[in-house]
C-alpha cells in the first residue's frame, strides 16, 4: 500500500565467501512498461551487506549491480517486483459512527497517489464477506472523493475501493462501520 515501506537487501561477497567492503551498489527500478534506471547508490558494510528501506508510491521492479573493481568480477541480483495499492483512506464519517436513516449517508475520503478522474466505489460488505456494490463516483482533481447512499436502519459494514490503474494494483479501505437509525 502506498505508504508501506519494504526493505531491499544483499550481501556482496567473492568467490571465496567474505564480503567485499566499501564497495558501491547501485539500485536500479523499473516502472511498468519504463526502462530501467538509477534509483540508489550504496556502499556496503564491512562484511559487505548494504540495505535500503524506503515506501514506494507505485508498482515497480528492483534489481541491485555491482561494477566490479580489481579481482572482484561485477556482479548483478535477481530481480524482485513490488506492487503497490494505493491508499484508500476513509475520513467521514467517522467508524463506528451513528446516524439517521432519514438522510443519506455520505461517504468522503482521499486515494495516495493521486488517481484523479479514476472511479470508487463503495461496498456494504456481508456478514459472509461478500461485496455488494452501492454506489461509485470519480475521484476529484485533489484525490478527493463523496460518496452518497441511501441506507436503512441496522448496522453497517462498508468498504471504498479503486481499482487497479496503470502503476498500481486494486486499493481498499479499512472496514467502516456505521449504525443507522
Amino acid at each position: 500500500m502506498d505508504g508501506a515501506k519494504i526493505t531491499l537487501s544483499g550481501l556482496l561477497t567473492r568467490s571465496d565467501k567474505t564480503g567485499v567492503a566499501g564497495a558501491t551498489v547501485t539500485i536500479f527500478r523499473t516502472f511498468d512498461g519504463k526502462t530501467a534506471a538509477v534509483y540508489l547508490t550504496l556502499t556496503t558494510s564491512s562484511t559487505g551487506a548494504w540495505s535500503s528501506t524506503f515506501a514506494p508510491a507505485f508498482n515497480a521492479t528492483y534489481f541491485a549491480s555491482y561494477a566490479g573493481s580489481g579481482s572482484t568480477t561485477n556482479a548483478t541480483s535477481p530481480s524482485v517486483r513490488t506492487t503497490v495499492a494505493p491508499k484508500v483512506t476513509i475520513t467521514s464519517p467517522l467508524n463506528k459512527s451513528t446516524s439517521s436513516s432519514a438522510k443519506a449517508l455520505k461517504v468522503s475520503g482521499r486515494i495516495a497517489p493521486n488517481k484523479a478522474g479514476r472511479v470508487v466505489v463503495l461496498y456494504y460488505v456481508t456478514k459472509t464477506g461478500k461485496l455488494v456494490k452501492l454506489t461509485a463516483t470519480k475521484v476529484s482533481s485533489k484525490s478527493t472523493y463523496v460518496l452518497s447512499a441511501r441506507l436503512k436502519r441496522g448496522t453497517w459494514r462498508l468498504v471504498v475501493m479503486i481499482g487497479s490503474s496503470p502503476g498500481n494494483t486494486l486499493g481498499r479501505s479499512a472496514v467502516l462501520t456505521v449504525k443507522r437509525t
